[in-house]
């Protein structure tokens, strides 16, 4: 089925973005891939043809096999990913990938997390990874990263779209005295929550992101009172309008 008409009978609304594969991945995978079967398969060569029937050659024959392998399994998956494809629209969105195209409605989603991985050399960074996963309610996962184009701007619209459907839900539960969990976390009108151990909301100092980590600070204290990676905690958007709702208040 063609991504206009799917998305038309799962009534998407309008297409605010499109993200494609990204070109700098697709060719760093195809380099790679014929790289580990080049390397493969001169491995396995010397080794069969110098080979005397002696273990030695014939392990470096039996390395390349498998080299070269991972080297056609790479070159299989970039070709399933050339068509790539996200698009996002005000009701939800729809992935293409190996020419099958999905469909998602905001209000399906249940979790979102997100991982953002920052490489150093030295003080210099080097590269950053986004992988961002998407849960559904059915049991379904999505997971978006650098082999899509602009992925750091596709997973923040992900994350603000996601978090539109779920904070008002959210923010109905805290109303009614029940406790939302966000993985390692919780928030209820008693506080937010880490383990055995809950922060009353009058002690809240403040509750912020930095550098991939969530920190909760408690009045009077200057080391964190709890923090988690922001990997282990989905819906993170959800959480801090929450939070930072209640405790400014």
């Amino acid at each position: 089925m063609e991504t206009n008409t799917l998305s038309q009978s799962h009534n998407l609304g309008t297409l605010i973005a499109e993200h494609r594969a990204n070109p700098k991945a697709q060719s760093e995978a195809l380099l790679a891939g014929w790289g580990l079967v080049a390397v493969g398969a001169v491995f396995a060569l010397i080794g069969l043809f110098v080979s005397k029937g002696e273990w030695p050659d014939l392990l470096v024959a039996a390395v390349g096999l498998p080299v070269a392998l991972i080297g056609v399994v790479a070159l299989v998956k970039r070709q399933r990913q050339r068509d790539l494809c996200v698009q996002l629209f005000t009701n939800g969105f729809t992935r293409t990938i190996g020419g099958q195209t999905v469909a998602v409605r905001w209000n399906e989603v249940a979790e979102v997390w997100q991982n953002v991985i920052q490489s150093y050399r030295g003080s210099v960074r080097t590269n950053t990874t986004h992988i961002y996963t998407v849960r559904l309610t059915d049991g379904r996962k999505f997971i978006f990263n650098n082999q899509v184009d602009k992925i750091a701007g596709l997973g923040a619209a992900l994350q603000q779209q996601c978090a539109e459907v779920m904070l008002p839900r959210a923010r109905e539960a805290y109303q009614a005295g029940a406790s939302v969990v966000f993985g390692p976390f919780s928030v209820s009108q008693a506080g937010i929550t880490k383990g055995n151990a809950t922060l009353p909301w009058e002690q809240v100092e403040q509750v912020e992101l930095r550098r991939g980590v969530l920190h909760v600070r408690k009045k009077g204290e200057r080391r964190d009172w709890a923090f988690a990676m922001a990997s282990k905690v989905p819906n993170l958007p959800v959480l801090m309008a929450l939070a930072n709702q209640r405790y400014l208040q």
